[in-house]
Parts: C-alpha cells; structure tokens; sequence
C-alpha cells in the first residue's frame, strides 16, 4: 500500500512513480527525515538558500546544511548562491567589505599594530599589518 509524502516547499504529494523514479529526497541533515521533491529542493537552494544564507526544512524548520544542499546544484551555481548571498550582506551592512583576497571583513576602525606576529612567530610586513587593522 502507498502511503503518500508531501513536498513541504511545494505542498503536493510525492507520486509513486516519482518514488520509484528517484525524483524526491530525504533531507538527511537536518535530522527530521522529511520528503522533498528533488526540483523543489534545488529551486529553494537556487532561491532562498541565497537569499537568506540557510535554508530549513519547510515542514519542521530544522535547518539543512550546506553539505547536504551542495549535492543538488552544479559547484557553478553554488558559488553563484554563495556570490549572491555575499553581496546581498555586503550591501546590507554598512561596516562589511569584501577584501581583495575574497574575505569578507568587518572593519571596525583602529590603530596599526606593527608588532603583530604571523602563525610562525615571524613580525608582520607594514602591508600585511595595514591589512588586518
């Protein structure tokens, strides 16, 4: 007997063709063990994932992580999400700036600290400490 699942993003049920079709997903992550379709999902990473930086379970609203998501997208469309989601706090946080190693930096003014030591114990260059003040 076929006990029907519904998709928590789409609110239709999941087919028995689309089970044995393999066209659904069991959120694993996010420990609630709730049933999606695949395309509701990718469409929510694609959406909502870069707009708000998460994406939860729309049935229980247990959070899915990143490491589930990046199963469901192509690695292009994922730095996309990411690119999207940096810009989108960026622009939304007067005191953040993204730095041209690609960091994302809070800048909070201060002094120069010239006696700043890298992982070896090394001084820091001028530059380098200009950078991180």
């Amino acid at each position: 007997m076929f006990v029907a699942d519904w998709c928590g993003f789409c609110d239709n049920p999941i087919s028995p063709t689309e089970q044995n079709e393999g066209n659904y997903t069991m959120l694993q992550s996010s420990n609630c063990f709730h049933n999606t379709h695949r395309k509701c999902l990718r469409d929510a990473i694609l959406s909502k994932r870069a707009q708000d930086g998460h994406l939860s379970c729309p049935s229980c609203k247990a959070g899915i992580q990143d490491h589930e998501l990046k199963q469901y997208v192509r690695d292009f469309e994922w730095k996309e999400v990411e690119n999207y989601f940096t810009k989108q706090l960026i622009e939304s946080c007067p005191n953040l700036f993204q730095c041209d190693c690609g960091n994302v930096i809070e800048f909070i003014e201060g002094q120069v600290d010239l006696g700043q030591k890298d992982e070896k114990g090394q001084l820091l260059t001028k530059e380098a400490a200009e950078h991180m003040a």
